[in-house]
């Protein structure tokens, strides 16, 4: 998970959904990276230490190579639980061939599509089986879901596509 520290994008959901994700998957890692998401913010690592997850809860803090921690993730998740238009983490997590879990928040239903799962938000218990349905795949299955999402993003979301789809939406005069 990307995002700043804030109750938005629901951290200690997240970490609730980590502990039913780790119950059934021992093995499975996760990492948090964003303004305020470390070691030194107290209430988060509370948070962790509620649910018995400091082995496998990762707090990176704010990182600028958002690309490497987005193809290093076999699932990438946004909880959040109102406020988000268009989440761009999603678009960046797929553009790497990231597959995407998240929070019907926003455009992220849209966003994602076909190529991952989408759940009402704060539902942790959804979440966490969004999560281990993916789990579930064999490789050559969560691969292929990463080449459709990064598919869906360069064919509906490239930049220059979007400016084109501006420009003709304000051309055919609907407007008001």
């Amino acid at each position: 998970m990307v995002g700043r520290y804030d109750l938005q994008k629901n951290h200690k959901g997240f970490i609730k959904t980590g502990k039913i994700v780790h119950h059934k998957f021992p093995n499975v890692h996760f990492i948090l990276s964003g303004r305020d998401v470390s070691s030194t913010n107290i209430t988060l690592v509370n948070e962790v230490k509620k649910n018995s997850l400091e082995s496998v809860i990762h707090l990176l803090g704010y990182r600028e190579n958002l690309a490497d921690i987005y193809t290093a993730l076999n699932i990438y998740v946004s909880a959040s639980l109102f406020g988000e238009a268009f989440p761009l983490v999603l678009c960046e997590a797929m553009a790497c061939g990231t597959p995407c879990v998240a929070t019907d928040v926003g455009d992220s239903a849209y966003i994602i599509g076909n190529t991952g799962k989408v759940v009402s938000p704060n539902d942790d218990y959804m979440l966490a089986e969004a999560i281990i349905s993916l789990i579930k795949l064999d490789s050559d299955e969560l691969k292929k879901l990463g080449t459709l999402a990064r598919e869906r993003i360069t064919s509906q979301f490239e930049a220059g596509q979007v400016v084109r789809k501006y420009e003709e939406y304000f051309s055919s005069g609907l407007v008001l």
